[in-house]
């Protein structure tokens, strides 16, 4: 029996991101204190998952980067608020 595949990368990332998730919680009457996205998984998922990649830069990105490569790549993803790991510190208003 293969691998049950839960998500096929890079469609299930991000579903929310920093922008729309201030938006919710300010609606539901929470202030946004911080919101950061420190995912460290984001190119080792689709590195795990190349075979499943329609992208071609992307799948050509996972297949022949170096590790160190693999790893700018991953804190440009990070730094920009792009992970698909997302934490959010609110406070009730």
């Amino acid at each position: 029996m293969g691998r049950l595949k839960i998500c096929i990368p890079p469609h299930h990332l991000n579903f929310l991101n920093p922008h729309s998730i201030k938006i919710l919680t300010e609606r539901t009457g929470l202030k946004v204190l911080q919101v950061a996205t420190p995912g460290k998984l984001d190119i080792d998922i689709l590195s795990s998952n190349v075979n499943l990649i329609k992208d071609r830069f992307l799948k050509t990105l996972v297949k022949y980067a170096s590790d160190t490569d693999k790893l700018k790549w991953q804190k440009l993803i990070s730094d920009s608020g792009c992970s698909s790991h997302m934490m959010i510190c609110c406070q009730k208003q």
